[in-house]
């Protein structure tokens, strides 16, 4: 499951028509029409988008009633929210530039016409801006525009917000002696709007845009796609299943491995809320490439650069201050004080992962060129991703990494175009990187190939360090891709299979080069129950730290034990102990990331020997944000920009009886505010029934505060509908978000 918006500073209001927007996935090889068509008729389903290449599905506004019986139908896979998603903006005026990449010293820059393509996934481009070359464009953002008028610049063109015609200038804007020079100068830009004026938009809006890209064919070879590289300098809350969202229900992960899969090298930044890029989509995602940001000021290394302006974030050659940063990170590139292309004929500076974005979708263009003119077969995305990769240097200050301390992490190359000389060799890898799978049960890892320096000889494939008397076999990949690319390994394991970890070693072997990657398979025993096993439920009282959210786990008391040992799960992968703060505590506090499974189990130590393991279910937590996201508002409300708050965009209301409501199934759920000064009353009820009455009165400013929490032994369909009351000279209520936990 993916969540919530991206946390950066300056964020707008939420994008107009915000309701209950659910995104409705088809089971592969459906047409959607035979799924729409008795929806229009029996239900009234009025779909928004419709999709058939990025995934098959739709997405539309829809009751209770109408998203039941849909789920009824057995062609529908889920029915997922359509999430808010955002620019990946720093907002502030700065600058670094293209030679700090050295694009100037690659030699299939200077060919003229570059002819190579970039999709812009953002909010839009200026069409008539002369420093830029745009082919056409796309609006996934207004549905009542007819197919055509999407198609003119007046519907696809930047309104003004300008993030994507500075996105733009940055990848490709002409060398022509006028304005800036991008990295890939004079590529095909197409404008794909998937944001709207304020640089906000959906899900939805955005698997529209890729839809767009994979149903687009070169006009000179039918077989391949038009597009050769998309950018996506946006940003939203989510995690990385490690198997392209068909395990949990992730369709923004779907449509991007699809167009994947097709040959489009997908550029993605990793986020400005300096976390851990792993809780961010779709940087997350291993399909992409994700970008994080440094700052350069002369365009050469040192660390000697002076800031353009006084304003600029951090000294020169260092990491971003508000990079995310993380294993997912790819690259680096310039990120801070980038002077590009502004609406208008302008010319501006901005901060943000969005600008390290496209310096390297640029050098992505770049290397399709290079490959094109050695007479090589056109690349794919997972050999543009190690190609880039390989010849990125280490000479900024890589000490400055957030990393720093992070288990698994290395100082990401930053990008360097002059060449793309390598030998010629082959990689292969594989996601998801651990699976844990019971007894008798089926794991399934998706391994690519990447060749590169011109590799084409064929391969050959074998498995070792299986449990015994497990069967594996190669298959097609799920979502289409050629099997030089990507293949899908199926392991079947027996009932008997041995418990514990086995490192799994997939081997590919051409003469005497071979290529092997390592993942980790760990076998659960006999089947375990969640009856009786360690219960997940949301803490009240304490602040929220930044994305993570305070929750706690719980477990029955054994009569007579003298220990416990606790292990947890994160999204199926494998067990990994936890320390508890005595040998005979029945609950502990943890940190939990909002969209991932988290699964716990407990075992008691009782007259010197150990007992089973008790498991509990596997438990999600979910919030959600008003308006729309399901929070039905009532009253009069107002949404303010808030970066310190959870979601970004609270809601706040001063008119007393205003409501905020929200029905959900869970065994637990808690509200998410800001107390302060100027804060007064609510009235919490649960199913009805007054539950509590919150003050959000504090003398300072306490941001993402859990003001209020319930919990059930067992999950449940419940409502929580938060009613202001005000305080004499302190009306004012915030609704940041509620989270509600979920079992899956």
């Amino acid at each position: 499951m993916l969540l919530g918006l991206l946390l950066p500073a300056g964020v707008g209001a939420v994008p107009a028509g915000a309701g209950e927007r659910w995104i409705v996935q088809l089971v592969e090889g459906t047409n959607p029409e035979t799924v729409l068509g008795p929806a229009r008729l029996r239900l009234g389903v009025k779909p928004e988008h419709v999709f058939r290449d990025a995934m098959r599905g739709f997405a539309a506004t829809l009751s209770g009633a109408q998203r039941l019986a849909l789920l009824r139908d057995p062609r529908v896979l889920a029915v997922e929210p359509d999430h808010p998603i955002r620019a990946a903006l720093q907002p502030q005026q700065v600058q670094p530039g293209t030679r700090r990449v050295r694009a100037p010293a690659n030699p299939d820059r200077a060919v003229r016409p570059l002819d190579v393509d970039i999709a812009i996934l953002d909010t839009g481009i200026d069409p008539d801006h002369p420093d830029l070359k745009v082919a056409g464009g796309y609006n996934c953002t207004d549905p009542s525009q007819s197919a055509t008028g999407r198609r003119q610049p007046a519907a696809w063109q930047d309104g003004g917000f300008g993030h994507g015609t500075h996105v733009a200038g940055i990848a490709a804007a002409l060398d022509n002696n006028r304005g800036v020079a991008g990295v890939a100068a004079g590529a095909r830009l197409w404008s794909v709007k998937v944001l709207d004026h304020q640089g906000l938009g959906y899900w939805s809006w955005v698997i529209c845009g890729l839809d767009w890209v994979a149903g687009r064919s070169d006009p000179a070879n039918s077989s391949v796609p038009l597009i050769e590289v998309v950018n996506m300098s946006l940003a939203g809350g989510g995690t990385d299943d490690g198997n392209c969202g068909l395990s949990n229900s992730d369709p923004l992960h779907r449509a991007i491995c699809r167009v994947e899969r097709a040959g489009v090298t997908i550029v993605a930044a990793a986020g400005n809320a300096a976390e851990d890029t792993a809780a961010y989509v779709p940087a997350t995602y291993d399909e992409v490439i994700a970008v994080s940001a440094m700052a350069d000021y002369d365009g050469k290394p040192g660390g000697l650069g002076v800031k353009p302006l006084a304003s600029c974030a951090g000294a020169d050659d260092a990491f971003a201050s508000f990079s995310n940063f993380g294993r997912d990170v790819d690259l680096i590139a310039p990120g801070v004080c980038v002077l590009s292309t502004l609406p208008w004929d302008g010319y501006g500076r901005m901060s943000g992962t969005s600008m390290a974005a496209p310096h390297v979708a640029g050098g992505a263009a770049l290397y399709y060129l290079w490959e094109a003119r050695h007479g090589r077969s056109r690349p794919r995305p997972q050999q543009v991703r190690l190609a880039l990769a390989s010849k990125g240097v280490r000479d900024w200050r890589t000490a400055t990494d957030a990393d720093r301390g992070l288990a698994g992490s290395t100082r990401e190359p930053l990008l360097n175009v002059a060449d793309f000389s390598v030998p010629r060799t082959l990689y292969i890898g594989a996601t998801p990187a651990t699976q844990r799978r019971a007894q008798g049960e089926t794991a399934i890892f998706n391994v690519w190939i990447a060749r590169l320096g011109g590799f084409s000889s064929s391969l050959a494939f074998d498995v070792q360090g299986l449990p015994p008397g497990a069967a594996w076999s190669f298959q097609p990949d799920q979502l289409g891709a050629p099997a030089g690319a990507w293949r899908r390994l199926s392991i079947q394991l027996p009932a008997s299979s041995a418990a514990g970890r086995h490192d799994v070693r997939v081997r590919a072997t051409s003469g005497a080069l071979q290529r092997t990657v390592v993942v980790s398979l760990h076998v659960d025993g006999a089947a375990t129950s969640a009856s009786g096993g360690p219960r997940l439920q949301l803490r009240s009282g304490v602040g929220s730290k930044m994305v993570a959210l305070p929750g706690r786990v719980e477990w029955n008391a054994v009569s007579g034990a003298t220990n416990y040992k606790l292990q947890f799960s994160r999204d199926g992968g494998p067990w990994q102990s936890v320390s508890l703060p005595t040998k005979t505590a029945t609950s502990i506090n943890r940190s939990l990331w909002p969209g991932s499974s988290y699964q716990h189990r407990v075992r008691a130590m009782k007259d010197g020997a150990w007992g089973p393991w008790r498991t509990g279910a596997a438990s999600i937590p979910l919030p959600r944000y008003a308006p729309g996201d399901g929070v039905k508002l009532a009253g009069t409300w107002a949404t303010a920009p808030d970066d310190g708050s959870y979601g970004g965009l609270p809601a706040y209301s001063g008119q007393r009886g205003a409501t905020a409501t929200l029905t959900f199934r869970g065994r637990s759920v808690s509200w998410i505010a800001t107390r302060g000064p100027k804060f007064g009353k609510a009235r919490v009820y649960i199913d009805g029934a007054l539950a509590a009455t919150v003050d959000l009165y504090a003398s300072a400013s306490q941001k993402r505060r859990v003001v209020f929490s319930a919990s059930w032994p067992s999950p449940a369909r419940h409502t929580i509908e938060i009613q202001v009351r005000g305080t004499s000279g302190r009306p004012r209520v915030v609704v940041d978000a509620v989270v509600f936990v979920r079992d899956r």
